[in-house]
């Protein structure tokens, strides 16, 4: 990066600060901009007066409580939540544009249609009392990078769930405006998967302002400078060079928050580039093409998590490159296997591995790095379609000499502030899943295929005992039946509290039977490194 672009970061930097403001980019934000382009920042205040309806109450303050196992939770202060108003707002700065939205067959009028086409009867919709909506809604979101992230996200309302409870004239209310509803909290959804909005914030944070930013062509650029003379900024192609269109499509699932799930749960699909055939031009004196500079730590962010995404410096590189990133992992350990000439990898990913490897005192194999679209659809891969890895910012691996267990590297690389960690143990796999998202996002996975989340337990594994279910509660138990070196069929009975309270006991916790995030660390050895 030139002196100029320095002096422009730094600038940016000392304008928004951390303790004042809240940055916001685009997601999947790879952070490559070159000298002809230069970022805007636009700065946006969010009323946190409820009456201006730009932001509502979401969850009510509590205070200290005791439970009826005498376990002491700490108050919580209440939660905020973005209203469709305040998104809006946001959605302007962001140069965000709707590009559709529209109203989509239910699911339940889907499996009543596959039903009937089974039986061969005549498919007649409208004929039953079934009244559930549902929406989908397409934006289009500008990236750093220059190329479009389409969002495609729906909203499915039951209506028998939705109005269960309610009045009569509460219900009649409710159907008049349902659509509406559906169609807003499909927005909603859209956008704040866009901007990596938290689900929540306090409002001290609401009082700082949101700051977007966007790409600009740089007029202190010379080249870009005479090209604008020339076409008034009216072709791309003189502007930002030969470089193809690309552009991606965010699916977002119907789940209960609406934001992105971890690595399995939701799906990118690359648009193919369409050929353009290109009107033939005069020929013009060949400019000398502008390198593309890596744009780090110019966003400061105001929590931890969208500020991982951001300040990403995705390092580009040729197979069997050599070149040490740090000091015990080289670029060619991440890259693609298939050969591709372009791999890329995130830095802040090798340094936080570094970081592991350094107190591990053991090599660390990394069983996959970087992956190229065609590797990753590769059955043999199952690879998801939105798979961090397609972007250089995931790694899975393990201890060259296998010594260590992938519950205690899970616990370790949490510790060590990934966005999202995945625990793999199974017979074809015992390995665990890094990335440098911006959203938490943490899973288990016991069986090849399934990946039941955590992401919303505080620790990266759940607290289970005795009778406890659910998927990941169950995973979690096989994984801790293979630390005790009992059988592990994913059933928590009398067998396993035993060997737990057994282990407890020889380790010097309380053997009361129920494993926890102190259990879990010292089980799995992972006590030894943190």
């Amino acid at each position: 990066m030139n002196e100029q672009n320095n002096h422009a970061a730094l600038t940016i930097a000392q304008q928004y600060p951390p303790a004042q403001y809240n940055l916001l980019v685009p997601m999947q934000t790879v952070t490559e901009i070159a000298d002809i382009q230069k970022p805007v920042m636009n700065s946006v205040s969010i009323s946190t007066n409820l009456n201006d309806g730009e932001i509502y109450e979401m969850e009510k303050a509590k205070d200290e409580w005791r439970d009826s196992k005498g376990y002491v939770h700490k108050a919580t202060p209440a939660k905020y939540a973005l209203t469709k108003k305040g998104l809006t707002k946001l959605m302007r700065a962001a140069g965000i544009k709707i590009l559709s939205s529209r109203p989509v067959v239910p699911s339940t009028c889907q499996k009543c249609a596959e039903v009937n086409r089974s039986i061969g009867k005549p498919i007649r919709c409208g004929g039953c009392p079934n009244k559930d909506v549902k929406h989908e809604v397409r934006i289009s979101v500008p990236q750093l990078t220059g190329e479009n992230v389409t969002i495609v996200a729906h909203k499915e309302i039951a209506v028998e769930d939705v109005t269960a409870g309610m009045t009569e004239k509460q219900r009649a209310e409710f159907m008049k405006f349902r659509s509406e509803m559906c169609e807003s909290k499909a927005l909603n959804r859209a956008l704040r998967t866009a901007m990596q909005i938290k689900s929540s914030y306090l409002i001290e944070e609401f009082k700082k302002p949101f700051v977007v930013a966007y790409l600009v062509p740089n007029l202190d650029n010379p080249a870009v400078r005479e090209e604008a003379v020339k076409s008034m900024f009216g072709a791309a192609n003189d502007l930002y060079g030969s470089r193809p269109k690309t552009s991606h499509t965010v699916y977002v699932d119907d789940d209960d928050e609406g934001y992105a799930q971890p690595e399995p749960d939701f799906e990118v699909v690359p648009e193919q580039p369409q050929q353009e055939q290109q009107p033939e031009r005069p020929a013009q004196r060949p400019r000398q093409q502008q390198p593309a500079r890596w744009y780090t730590q110019n966003f400061p962010y105001s929590n931890r998590l969208i500020k991982e995404t951001v300040r990403m410096s995705v390092i580009t590189f040729k197979p069997n490159d050599h070149t040490k990133i740090t000091t015990d992992f080289e670029r060619y350990e991440f890259a693609c296997p298939c050969g591709c000439t372009a791999q890329m990898i995130d830095p802040e990913l090798v340094q936080k591995m570094q970081t592991i490897r350094t107190k591990l005192g053991k090599a660390i194999k990394v069983t996959s790095g970087y992956r190229c679209v065609k590797h990753n659809a590769d059955p043999k891969v199952g690879g998801s379609r939105t798979s961090r890895h397609l972007y250089g910012i995931a790694a899975d691996w393990r201890t060259k000499d296998r010594s260590v267990n992938p519950v205690a590297l899970g616990i370790i690389a949490a510790a060590q502030g990934f966005g999202a960690v995945g625990i793999y143990w199974h017979d074809k796999a015992a390995i665990v899943h890094t990335d440098t998202r911006g959203c938490k996002a943490t899973w288990l996975c016991v069986q090849p295929g399934v990946y039941p989340s955590t992401t919303y337990n505080k620790f990266v594994l759940p607290t289970i005992e005795q009778g406890c279910e659910g998927a990941a509660n169950r995973a979690a138990t096989v994984m801790l039946q293979r630390l005790l070196g009992i059988p592990h069929d994913g059933s928590f009975g009398p067998a396993t509290t035993k060997a737990l309270m057994t282990a407890q006991r020889k380790h010097g916790l309380v053997p009361d039977g129920i494993c926890g995030p102190k259990s879990w660390t010292a089980l799995s050895g992972a006590d030894k490194y943190l």
